[in-house]
């Protein structure tokens, strides 16, 4: 028989009072304001709500889906434990005079008053590396190192040893990759030839955040100002190419809810894919993992993840660095580490321009935004694409929150059909803005 629990006092009272004037003489009337009998029924039914209160909350912590006090215990019976808040880790350059040394724990703080220190000492080099290809579409040429290589955009470097005089010179450089930029030259020329190199004059560096959470994260290029100055060193550094990334708040009871039933779900077997979204979401920030089995040869596994709390979803270097190290825990002794394939998934970002919209109203925009943003986070997946279909009636069904209009018409000039679809994209929703 289900346990039927009241809502509200006022139900045991009257039951109370009922019960006793029933038991009473007629000439006793236990409803009168100033009646002791009645106030003696009434203190005693509020005592037993009380007791049903409690005896609901007990029901709901008896089972781990309801559970809020006991939920770290119940998820702990599985093996999930609540995340803690992390610190943010990455790369930073710095310029000034060669020999100019940075101490170990020297500190920095970004625009915002967040503090970082560095966890590596450095000192400020000239630095030679090969260019292994020099290509230039109009006048944006594009250099690929030898190496991966530390650099920020606008940061000055010297091109030369290029056969066309056009590449060489001292330029401000664009970085599009790890060991990748592109720069501007005066006229056009064909693909580079000869022994050519990049000069720079830098150091190299790793910071961590002095605090915890999410909002420690930079994104490439950031400047971050040491502290105290520091002799032959510039007073700004640079957040380099792979950002400086990893923080993450302490997770949520929702999210360790929601890992621990998916553990009670999918069962664990030796390094299948529960096993392995289960380990990767044991590293802070992880929101979602998708693996494919069997990829891209038998006896590989190819798996991507996403952070859809951070400012974008998809993870920097260090941050794929950190899944994999936390997956291959777990592997079987006789898979090699590179079989094992930890990759961030393409963006396919999807910036929604609308042309007109009715109600034109900024509530009512504001409401298709939302929708948007819904549907990417409930529907977003790596190799399947964002339909027309889906986007086109999110937008349909937004409601105007201060009148409650439907949305009559809209006409959307951008995206046109599906949003990404290949193996390795993830659709990510970019601007949406109105005419």
């Amino acid at each position: 028989m289900a346990l039927v629990i009241p809502t509200d006092p006022k139900q045991m009272e009257e039951r109370s009072l009922a019960d006793l004037a029933r038991e009473l003489p007629s000439t006793a009337n236990p409803f009168l304001q100033e009646s002791w009998m009645g106030a003696q029924a009434i203190a005693n039914a509020r005592r037993v709500f009380e007791f049903y209160k409690q005896l609901r909350i007990l029901e709901l912590e008896s089972v781990p889906i309801t559970a809020e006090e006991k939920l770290q215990l119940w998820a702990s019976i599985w093996g999930i434990l609540l995340l803690p808040a992390t610190q943010a880790d990455g790369g930073m350059v710095a310029t000034g005079i060669v020999g100019s040394v940075i101490p170990l724990s020297s500190q920095l703080v970004a625009s915002d008053g967040t503090l970082y220190k560095t966890t590596s000492a450095a000192e400020i080099n000239t630095i030679v590396v090969s260019i292994i290809l020099l290509t230039s579409i109009g006048l944006v040429a594009t250099a690929k190192l030898s190496s991966d290589n530390p650099l920020f955009t606008g940061q000055s470097v010297t091109i030369s040893g290029a056969a066309q005089a056009q590449y060489n010179g001292t330029f401000t450089i664009t970085v599009i990759g790890t060991d990748e930029f592109t720069y501007a030259i005066p006229s056009f020329a064909p693909v580079g030839t000869g022994v050519i190199v990049m000069t720079v004059v830098m150091a190299s560096f790793t910071v961590q955040s002095i605090e915890f959470g999410q909002s420690q994260n930079q994104l490439a290029n950031a400047s971050l100002k040491f502290s105290t100055p520091i002799i032959g060193v510039d007073a700004n550094a640079r957040v380099d190419f792979g950002a400086i990334g990893g923080g993450s708040d302490q997770e949520t009871l929702d999210s360790l809810r929601t890992r621990m039933l998916e553990r009670i779900q999918n069962p664990v077997a030796l390094f299948n894919a529960s096993a392995i979204i289960s380990q990767a979401k044991k590293v802070a920030g992880v929101t979602d993992v998708f693996v494919d089995e069997i990829t891209p040869q038998v006896g590989q596994v190819t798996i991507y993840f996403v952070r859809r709390n951070d400012a974008s979803p998809i993870p920097e270097a260090s941050e794929v660095a950190e899944v994999k190290q936390k997956i291959l825990l777990i592997k079987p002794a006789h898979t090699a580490d590179a079989d094992v394939i930890v990759l961030a998934p393409s963006p396919a970002t999807a910036n929604f321009v609308f042309t007109s919209v009715t109600p034109n109203t900024p509530t009512m925009k504001a409401a298709i935004a939302a929708n948007l943003k819904a549907l990417f986070e409930d529907f977003a997946t790596v190799g399947v694409a964002l339909t027309a279909t889906q986007y086109n009636y999110a937008i349909a069904s937004a409601i105007d929150a201060s009148t409650g209009a439907l949305v009559i018409d809209f006409v959307l000039s951008s995206p046109v059909g599906n949003i990404g679809g290949a193996a390795n994209q993830y659709p990510v929703l970019g601007s949406v803005t109105f005419a």
